[in-house]
């Protein structure tokens, strides 16, 4: 997380320096958090996204109070909206974060979806038909109406154990 905050913070900070001019408060090239913010919703965590909003909202908050207080300033907006401007960081950061849970959760049920069918033909393919297994693939939870046979012969182990493969098939 640090390292997504640090360039670009660190490239306003530097620009701010080096313009002697707390004007990059008026420039668009302070939204580039946004964008970290939309981003930070890929890992898929709304705790890591919601502390890096607030991070930004503090850097902001911040950067602001620094770059007014340190450089002379000829702002288009009264001081107070630059401050206001951290609260939609902190919109952004819980959205973001509400996005990311939701398709963690999706994510996560899909994949138990998935591992339910795979078991589901692991159990099943060995012991009945391949249309069967199908069929209890595409609803598990679904009446059936099946037939099943069990068929035991008596001592089958001690008549067969000395038998070749080929030989037990045709017994």
């Amino acid at each position: 997380m640090i390292s997504e905050l640090f360039f670009p913070s660190y490239w306003l900070i530097l620009g701010t320096q080096l313009e002697h001019s707390a004007s990059l408060l008026d420039s668009p090239i302070l939204f580039i958090h946004f964008l970290l913010i939309v981003v930070s919703a890929l890992h898929l965590d709304f705790k890591f996204s919601a502390s890096l909003g607030l991070i930004i909202a503090l850097f902001y908050a911040r950067f602001t109070f620094w770059s007014a207080s340190s450089f002379p300033t000829s702002l288009n907006l009264p001081f107070l909206v630059y401050y206001v401007r951290a609260v939609p960081y902190l919109l952004c950061c819980a959205v973001a974060g509400l996005v990311a849970s939701e398709i963690k959760k999706r994510l996560i049920t899909s994949y138990e979806h998935l591992k339910e069918r795979d078991n589901i033909e692991k159990l099943f393919s060995q012991q009945v038909s391949p249309e069967v297994v199908d069929a209890l693939k595409q609803d598990f939870s679904a009446p059936m109406q099946v037939t099943i046979m069990f068929l035991d012969i008596r001592d089958f182990t001690n008549k067969v154990k000395h038998l070749w493969p080929e030989d037990v098939i045709k017994f």
